[in-house]
């Protein structure tokens, strides 16, 4: 992904020349989840390759007193990626296939939203599990740290770390009122930045500036 700040380092750009638009979301939770139990993790995305399912199943693999739950499908027309079929045959792991937005899924059943990817943008899933009450541990790839800190949630500093993910899983889930903390800032930064109220506004002023 290439952001505003890259175009200014490589061909100095000036950056009054860029004005971020933030997706928005509706239906923000006041609270976050309390979940049935502390147990389950939600992955959900794209089967392709760049989400880095071969992570997943190395996280999988060094929990096995943990069960995740994969919500998605391939889009992409490539070969399919060998790591769904093994995810599928871990005791620990089930694939659910495809899913209509984090709202359709029983969130209430999971203690976390576990995001794993080689190259993004600002990923609109994210958006959504905090939108849900769900606190997020994601890497530090792409556009993902303007939302996701370790303010508003856990992250990854490096995206094949996967014992980083198996330590920073098992804190969340030992440290809930950590995790109600953290989610509660990633709300607030959601209402305060990605409301339709406030990418209304900058669609308008954008537009105001360039006429």
């Amino acid at each position: 992904m290439v952001t505003a700040k890259d175009w200014v380092r490589r061909f100095a750009l000036p950056e009054s020349w860029f004005q971020p638009v933030y997706g928005f979301v509706a239906d923000v939770a006041i609270q976050s989840v309390n979940p049935v139990n502390r147990n389950r993790v939600l992955w959900a995305s794209r089967l392709d390759a760049e989400k880095r399912l071969d992570i997943l199943l190395g996280i999988a693999k060094l929990m096995p007193d943990t069960h995740f739950d994969v919500y998605g499908t391939r889009v992409l027309d490539v070969a399919p990626d060998s790591s769904i079929g093994r995810l599928g045959k871990l005791p620990n792991v089930t694939l659910h296939g495809r899913y209509e937005g984090i709202h359709s899924l029983p969130v209430e059943f999971f203690f976390v939203f576990c995001y794993t990817t080689q190259c993004d943008g600002m990923p609109n899933v994210l958006l959504e599990a905090v939108a849900a009450g769900l606190p997020v541990v994601a890497p530090d790839r792409g556009g993902i740290r303007d939302f996701i800190s370790n303010e508003t949630g856990w992250l990854i500093p490096h995206h094949t770390d996967i014992s980083a993910y198996v330590r920073t899983l098992y804190e969340i889930r030992d440290n809930p009122a950590e995790a109600q903390l953290r989610w509660t800032q990633a709300r607030d930064l959601l209402a305060k930045r990605h409301s339709y109220e406030v990418f209304c506004r900058s669609l308008t002023a954008t537009y105001e500036r360039e006429c």
